[in-house]
């Protein structure tokens, strides 16, 4: 199944992006880094880019050439640390974490999964190799709080492993530091999206606390100064809700004064954030935002807003086959046991589908929260099924993966042959993702809670009742 490319929040995106990404600077324009190489495995072309969860956004690429060898060059402002991703055709089939500075000459090789750098920072590359992926474990699966004495105790232990390469090289101080800065900014941000949701005073003294040191990277410094000059101007607002509906509207524009140019973006940025959210399933964005147009001036900002209002009407007539109160798509796929299971085969309890696949952090997350919903959900008529996503080649791998993590619960895959119609029918373009089906088969919500949102249990149990009551003979 291809990488589709889908939205994500201002935010959400930058949490995948700062993994691998560096400052970008507005200095005279350095000699480009050349690098070259081989993939063992056929590929059909390679980019080097800042990934996030959406498609790679390449600063450079490169077809195969002969025997799988790749040829690139870009130009950097300073030392970043990119990735080469390699597809073929739509398919992404390795990733590579590199290390880069201006003017270098890097040359790798990939065989059998091993990795070989030679030519230029060889040393630094090798350290990369390894500990890029353990930061990117810690951030995503470990430490999604920003837990201070977990974050201090991880940056100790990654000052050390940085001192050296495998043969005791001493590594050069400016490598160190940058990659120190990076594995930092991930985890004051973690810090700082566990905090957003609690809100209050906690979320904008952190906030402010970065905000007054900034770190090297221009377009994290970016981000930081936006959300920080939009919550000083919508602080009572912010104490609502950061994004509540627009009945708070008039509470906001106290709080902006008679600063037109903030309120102007603010409302062409929560628009764009309430499509994100696909927040308007569950209410008629019409009357809750189009009122929001008096607000918006300048001709970017309008343009943005028709870009925007125009893309809601597209979504709305191609997200009609998930609507709330349609009947739900059909499916019928194998679960773990070779057993064909259909959600007809359900039809009499309320199903909530939850869509992952094996190579999606903030899915595995979820697990141990679904666990528990399970165990909380018994007896309720609410069964949970975990649908995996993955290529059809990995059958085996997905087989093997369940039973080592010790899922539960009904456990199916998508095979290749359906996964097509399958996506369509639910329009899936990013994982995780969960939707609820009604006793009667028809979508009750198309986007729901994840697990780990405390109101996830409470939330399902609340809908259960409500229909039972409503399918009640009145006495």
């Amino acid at each position: 199944m291809p990488t589709l490319l889908f939205r994500t929040s201002l935010w959400f995106a930058f949490l995948y992006g700062l993994l691998t990404m560096e400052a970008t600077g507005f200095a005279a324009e350095p000699e480009p880094v050349h690098i070259s190489g081989s993939l063992s495995k056929p590929f059909t072309h390679v980019l080097l880019c800042s990934p996030t969860m959406s498609v790679p956004m390449p600063f450079a690429q490169s077809d195969a050439g002969a025997a799988g060898s790749f040829e690139l060059q870009a130009t950097i402002p300073q030392p970043m640390v990119q990735e080469l991703v390699f597809f073929d055709g739509r398919k992404r089939i390795a990733t590579l974490p590199i290390y880069l500075e201006p003017a270098a000459k890097l040359a790798v090789e990939v065989a059998s999964g091993k990795v070989e750098h030679t030519g230029d920072l060889a040393l630094e590359n090798s350290i990369v190799l390894k500990q890029m992926p353990l930061l990117r474990m810690e951030l995503i699966l470990k430490n999604q709080s920003g837990d201070s004495e977990r974050a201090a105790s991880f940056l100790a232990h990654l000052q050390e492993d940085l001192k050296v390469g495998a043969d005791e090289e001493a590594t050069p101080e400016a490598f160190r530091q940058l990659i120190l800065e990076i594995a930092q900014r991930g985890l004051a941000y973690n810090r700082l999206k566990a905090l957003e949701a609690e809100g209050g005073a906690p979320y904008l003294q952190q906030l402010q606390a970065i905000y007054a040191n900034p770190p090297r990277s221009g377009a994290f410094a970016g981000q930081i100064e936006w959300q920080y000059q939009y919550l000083a101007l919508t602080a009572a607002f912010a104490e609502a809700g950061l994004f509540a509906d627009a009945d708070h509207l008039e509470t906001a524009r106290v709080t902006w004064g008679s600063d037109a140019w903030m309120q102007s973006k603010f409302v062409v940025f929560l628009l764009d954030h309430e499509m994100n959210m696909r927040r308007w399933f569950r209410t008629p964005w019409r009357p809750r935002l189009l009122p929001l147009e008096r607000f918006v001036s300048g001709e970017r900002d309008r343009a943005n807003w028709e870009r925007i209002v125009k893309e809601f009407e597209e979504l709305e007539a191609s997200y009609a086959t998930i609507a709330v109160g349609q009947p739900a798509a059909e499916f019928a796929f194998e679960d773990v046991n070779g057993k064909l299971v259909s959600l007809t085969d359900l039809r009499g309890k309320f199903v909530l589908l939850d869509f992952w696949n094996m190579a999606c952090g903030p899915c595995i997350k979820q697990f141990p929260y679904l666990h528990k919903a399970e165990e909380e959900l018994a007896d309720s008529g609410i069964v949970i099924v975990s649908m995996n996503c993955d290529y059809d080649d990995a059958h085996e791998t997905w087989r093997e993966f369940v039973k080592e993590r010790g899922l539960g619960g009904v456990l199916l895959r998508v095979n290749d042959a359906k996964s097509r119609q399958f996506f369509a029918d639910y329009q899936l373009k990013g994982f995780p993702r969960f939707a609820l089906i009604d006793p009667a088969g028809k979508m009750a919500d198309p986007y729901f809670l994840r697990p780990e949102d405390k109101k996830f249990v409470p939330e399902l149990l609340s809908i259960r009742k409500q229909y039972d009551q409503e399918k009640s003979p009145t006495p």
